[in-house]
């Protein structure tokens, strides 16, 4: 093969690896958001967890509706923790790492939308933090499956890079 094809080969191999790495950094945020809206509402007079996860909102209400907000934290952490290790590992290029990150803010956001069509159906109409927050959650969504296709498309480009050396 040629010096230069050779060249424009390694090229995009880079661009497509870099591009997963970018992609990849966004399952770290989703984490980090919840655990620092979650750990505002409670410790401030602010109650809105617009930003938080599904599972998140879920628990703060339920807390919440019991005076025991503080609780909430605990949920959030645990769900931040998840996000920030599965994220970590998905920096390294291991594939059940993005699958699994993917995997969870995909059910998280179907749970997102069936917490959120129950409450608007209690208060006759969907509220507009509840539509925001699901905009918020598929967007993280797409750029989860985008970190998925570029992690393939990097794994076939590393391929085809070593079959041509």
């Amino acid at each position: 093969m040629s010096k230069n094809k050779n060249k424009a080969l390694v090229e995009d191999t880079n661009r497509k690896i870099k591009a997963y790495q970018r992609l990849s950094l966004y399952g770290l945020i989703p984490g980090i958001i919840d655990l620092a809206t979650v750990m505002i509402s409670v410790f401030s007079s602010r109650r809105n967890v617009t930003l938080a996860t599904g599972l998140s909102r879920y628990f703060y209400e339920v807390f919440v509706s019991n005076g025991v907000s503080y609780c909430s934290i605990f949920v959030s952490l645990g769900i931040a923790a998840i996000f920030i290790l599965f994220g970590y590992f998905a920096l390294k290029a291991k594939l059940w790492a993005n699958i699994s990150i993917t995997t969870l803010y995909l059910a998280d956001f179907i749970f997102l939308i069936i917490i959120s069509i129950q409450k608007g159906m209690e208060a006759g109409s969907m509220d507009v933090e509840a539509v925001f927050c699901m905009v918020i959650h598929f967007l993280f969504l797409v750029l989860q499956i985008l970190a998925l296709i570029f992690y393939f498309l990097a794994s076939k480009a590393l391929k085809k890079e070593k079959e041509s050396a």
